[in-house]
């Protein structure tokens, strides 16, 4: 089975704009190794979603943002993914329990996600896992590496839009992600297969005549 990223985060509200942000990493032994990464995601509010600095229960809310990942075939040269429609819910807790079960998901480069987790209003720690769609198998989690300090090169916008991205860039980081998964005893299938039989159908046109 696919593994899942670990996201523990703290869940900030100040108006009706929501922000989740923290560290992931590939499962507890990349928390336990220090062997993470930053994410954020923001967005806002509609009415009655929050009340008094919290997400009220039976809130749903669409974030968008980032999480940065380490190539290590770059030096650890440090990238950020840029994630969009990151939509949560957050449902009532359950008899005698004070957090909030929230489910949800979204997409970026390598596909689409689901997130499921815990959102605990009274601290406002928000714990879920990350686990990409069987279809997009393009990513297992990773590596964020952040043992080290943040790169200058991170600028805070994250980069222009995704549609215009190189296909070679992709590949690297994908081989990347590959790699980070490999040292941690995980099994990931050939992901390039969707994206280089888009360009071997453009060569093939190109070369007749």
């Amino acid at each position: 089975p696919m593994a899942a990223a670990l996201l523990r985060g703290t869940v900030t509200v100040e108006g009706n704009e929501v922000t989740w942000e923290g560290k992931w990493g590939f499962g507890k032994e990349a928390f336990d190794s220090k062997d993470t990464g930053k994410f954020q995601l923001s967005g806002t509010a509609t009415e009655g979603s929050v009340s008094e600095g919290k997400v009220a229960a039976g809130a749903e809310i669409v974030l968008q943002g980032f999480f940065v990942l380490r190539k290590p075939e770059e030096d650890n040269k440090k990238v950020k993914i840029k994630e969009e429609n990151v939509k949560l819910a957050f449902a009532s807790p359950e008899e005698g329990k004070a957090s909030f079960p929230v489910t949800g998901g979204g997409s970026n480069k390598f596909g689409n996600f689901n997130v499921k987790g815990a959102y605990d209003p009274a601290s406002g720690r928000l714990q879920g896992t990350k686990e990409y769609a069987e279809e997009d198998e393009d990513f297992d989690g990773g590596s964020g590496g952040d043992s080290g300090s943040e790169s200058g090169s991170d600028d805070e916008g994250g980069g222009g839009g995704g549609g215009g991205e190189d296909e070679d860039d992709v590949e690297d980081e994908l081989a990347a992600l590959r790699e980070d998964a490999a040292t941690h005893g995980l099994l990931l299938e050939d992901t390039g297969r969707k994206r280089r039989g888009k360009g071997e159908e453009a060569d093939s046109g190109a070369a007749s005549g």
